[in-house]
Parts: C-alpha cells; structure tokens; sequence
C-alpha cells in the first residue's frame, strides 16, 4: 500500500477529518451547549465531561491514517484561535467546515479552486474592517460598561451569571493587565483573592518544563535563583540544584540565556523525577537587562543576581548556598511559553520586603521625576506600573473532581474572553456579528460564498436550541434567544477580538489546504 493519497481521496479524507471534529464540538457552542464525554483510555485516567472546545478537538482520533493527519492539520484551528484569544474554538472549527463545504460547491461551477482562495482572503480584509467597525469599547469607570463586562463573562461562562459577575468585580479590581491564577477552592463555589502580581515578558527555555495540562509550568513557594549569566556547563547549576533537593522544594533558573548540556541535563533530571525545576531566559530588550533582573530580585526577596565571569568568580551561580539569601521565593509562579507571572499574597510580605519595595519604588519614582529624557521616564514609570501589578487568585468550587475541572475550563473561557473585551472592545454576539458582516461585501457572488460561511455559528447555535432551517432563511430568529425561545431582552455580546480570531484562524488554515492535492503518510517506523 503507498503512502501518498492524491486527488480526490485525498480531499475527501480531509473532509472527512474536519467533519469529524466539527461533529465532536459543535454541539458546546452557545447558550444550549451541550457537553461532551472523553474517555481517558489514551492518558490512563477516567473519563472526562467536557465542553471546552480545545479539549474536545485533542481527544478526536481516527484509525485511518489519512483522516487522522487531516484531523492533526485542523487541529491547529483550534489551537491557533485559542493562543491568539483564549476562546472562540468551536466556532473556528464550525467556520471551517463551513468554509470547505462551500468552496466545493463553488468550485463545481467556478474556474477552479486557486480563484476561490484569492476571493476568500481578499474578503477576510473586508469583513474583518466591518467587524471592528461594529466594534465598541469597555470603560471600567462607567457603571454601564461594568455591566456589559459581566455579560462578556456570564456568556463565556455558558451563562452562569454567577461566575460572571464575579469575575467582572474581579477585573474591577485589578485592571485588564492584572495577572489571574487559579487554584482548587475549599469550598463547593468560586470566590476569588486580590494579591500582588508581577509580569515578565519571557518564558520557559523549554516545553519540556511545562507541568500541567494548559502546557505551563506552576510552582508553589519555589526557590527562584536569578543570574546574569550564559549557562552551558550544567556544573554551574549543581549546588543550586542540591539546595533544592535537600530542602523538597522545586526550584526556578531565571537567566540570561541557558543552552547546551545545561539545558538537556536539567531537562533530564526534571524529567526523571530528581528535582523539580524549570529554567527562564529573562528579557533582552525594551526595559534594560539590569532592571529586569534587579526588580524581579526585590519582588522574590532575593539578594543577590550572580554576574560571574567564571567558574572562580565569587559571583558566579556556581557559589550559590542556602542561608546567604542567593535565593528568592513567591507565593507561585506561573510561566508559560512567552509570559511568567510571579504572585504575592499580602500575608506573605514581612516587613523587610515591604521596606524593600518601598524604597525600590520610591528610588524610581525619584529617577523619573528628575529625568527630562521623555524614553528614560517612559522606562522607568513601566518599571513602577509592574513593580505596583496586582493579581488575583479565583478558588475553583466544587463537589467532585468532574464537577471542578468542568467548571475551571468555564472560567478559564470567561476570563479570556473578559480580558479581551477590555482591551479589545465588544460586537453583537451569538454569530450575529459575523452575520452583518455580509454587508461589507460587494459582489453577489461573493454573498453566495459567504452566505453559508458566516451564518454558520449563529445557525448552530441555534440548532442546538432545537431550530432548523435552510441557510438563507436566518432572519426571522435573529432577534431570538436562543435560551428562552422569545425574543432577546438585551443584546448578546462577544469580544470583538474572539470573532475575528475565529475566522482568521479558519481562513488561514482552510486556503492552504484547498490548494492541496496530496498527502504523504508517513507512519512510525516499528525497529525490530
């Protein structure tokens, strides 16, 4: 048997791979979402109940291996729309589908399929135009706005009002930059904490550091041990490593630059269960490489940031000891692929340390007051801003372990979608948005195109509520809500950015793969 599917076969097995997932998922999209049942047989754990679109798409699988690369490709729509905004999964993959199934037909009458590629991609500029146009922003001073900002998360939340109110009291604390962490709560509801946050712009030296199933990497009171240096020789890193070990605490690298044996060989023992550890390549540019680490040291407690030369040099990360305050701590740190989130509960700032920041804070402040170089103020009151972030803490209620873990994927939904409602603003929602945006495009064809393709969600959701209908007979429920039956009381909003994300993402990955004719296969090789 070869391994390359062509032509025919091979559309049809990517047809067959994003009508698998679509299948899957689109059945969590709106107010009458339902959820879905993974079995944990691959991950040796219990079945899951889900309706968190990511999820869902990483559990599909096929046994045919064409299907199943197919299904690996559309994946990525999923995932793209949910690194660029933290939700709108299904509804990507729901336009996807949408999108190949009208370009077949399209391509049965029109001069071929490159054509349609062109007209899609020159479409998605204006529609996307029409779309923030529509858009309108969130004034967390304006008692109304405050309202709206629930609403973007009671919507997001599957429309628990209960979680939505809170986490828009929440973001009223803290800001739309406040860092948010979650954490199993004591309790069978959510409450949430406000705490004293810190971010930096870098991540982890390596994926293989992450420590949960969100692909980050979450310490509790680690040891943080800072060094302006470039580590090669794993060596350098032993005895910070052994202070680990001895004190069953893990322990974080956050450095200059990390590489070589140094990084495989700490990989490795993370890996292996010896110590739990995780390395950070600091910034390099924007706020100078001192301030970083400097501001980082006062907010961990440490003392120290080693700048060795060499082995021999005292001030090498070589020479770290316990006892001498070579070493930092934070209540936890959170550090994903480009991002590290440093938090501080109130109770666990001594006096030292609030003498610390304080004189750190008012060192900067001083330094931006005398400055009259406009760049040199700018850097320094972002240095005060980060140095005065807050965070907050949401405590994840429940009863059972299903019950936590569906409601964590709730809130996780619900605090993207709120954050970017803030910085981005908010459209109608429920599809609606994508629905107007038909009137941005000029030529009747291209309506023929788009018809189908930027209903899709609003007819989904609606399908899920148990309405049907064919694709041009839309408008007799677009003032409908799809939870009661009547006619809506208020308008449903999405973040504007979600929408656009969505169908980016499914633009994106939809006119590479109608362009393509072929597929290889290649299977894993069995050594005997």
């Amino acid at each position: 048997m070869t391994n390359v599917v062509k032509g025919d076969d091979a559309k049809a097995a990517m047809l067959a791979g994003i009508t698998a997932l679509s299948d899957a998922i689109s059945g969590t999209l709106g107010p009458c979402a339902k959820t879905v049942i993974v079995s944990g047989v691959m991950e040796g754990r219990p079945p899951r109940i889900l309706n968190d679109g990511v999820s869902i798409v990483n559990a599909v699988r096929s046994n045919d291996p064409a299907i199943q690369t197919a299904i690996e490709l559309f994946r990525q729509v999923s995932n793209e729309a949910q690194q660029a905004s933290g939700d709108g999964t299904t509804t990507a993959t729901v336009l996807a589908k949408s999108m190949i199934d009208a370009v077949n037909r399209k391509q049965s009458y029109d001069n071929g399929v490159t054509i349609t590629v062109k007209e899609i991609q020159r479409d998605l500029k204006e529609i996307v135009s029409h779309i923030r146009n529509q858009s309108s922003e969130i004034h967390l001073d304006e008692e109304h706005d405050f309202a709206t900002l629930c609403d973007v998360a009671t919507i997001a939340a599957n429309n628990d009002e209960d979680l939505g109110v809170m986490i828009g009291e929440m973001f009223l604390e803290i800001g739309e930059d406040g860092m948010v962490n979650m954490k199993v709560g004591s309790t069978d509801s959510c409450t949430w904490s406000k705490e004293s946050g810190f971010n930096i712009p870098a991540g982890f030296a390596s994926p293989m550091f992450a420590n949960t199933p969100q692909k980050e990497c979450v310490f509790d009171n680690p040891l943080i041990i800072l060094a302006d240096e470039v580590i090669e020789d794993f060596d350098k890193l032993t005895p910070a490593l052994e202070v680990a070990v001895e004190n069953g605490r893990a322990i974080v690298f956050m450095v200059n630059d990390i590489k070589g044996i140094a990084l495989s060989n700490l990989i490795a023992n993370k890996l292996g269960g010896i110590v739990n550890a995780c390395a950070i390549r600091m910034p390099k540019g924007g706020y100078d490489s001192e301030g970083w680490f400097g501001d980082t040291k006062v907010f961990c407690g440490s003392d120290y940031v080693f700048r060795g030369f060499g082995d021999d040099d005292p001030m090498s990360i070589k020479n770290a000891k316990a006892g001498e305050g070579h070493f930092g701590t934070v209540d936890r740190i959170i550090v994903k692929e480009n991002t590290t989130h440093l938090i501080m509960s109130d109770e666990s700032k001594d006096n030292p340390y609030r003498m610390r920041m304080g004189e750190l804070l008012l060192g900067l402040g001083a330094q931006a007051e005398s400055t009259t170089h406009p760049f040199d103020k700018e850097k320094l009151l972002a240095r005060i801003n980060r140095l005065n972030g807050t965070a907050a803490t949401i405590y994840i209620g429940g009863v059972t372990e299903l019950e936590i873990r569906e409601t964590r994927e709730r809130v996780d939904d619900a605090v993207n979608a709120t954050r970017l409602a803030l910085k981005g603003g908010y459209v109608e929602g429920g599809g609606m948005a994508l629905v107007w945006a038909l009137r941005s495009l000029e030529y009747e064809s291209e309506k023929n195109l788009w018809m189908s393709v930027l209903t899709a969600p609003f007819r989904q959701i609606m399908s899920n509520a148990g309405y049907t209908w064919a694709v041009g007979d839309y408008k007799k429920y677009m003032m409908l809500d799809a939870l009661t039956g009547k006619e809506a009381e208020r308008l449903i909003i999405d973040p504007t950015e979600v929408v656009i994300n969505s169908l980016k993402s499914a633009v994106s990955i939809v006119s590479l793969i109608m362009n393509t004719d072929t597929m290889v296969i290649v299977e894993k090789m069995v050594v005997e």
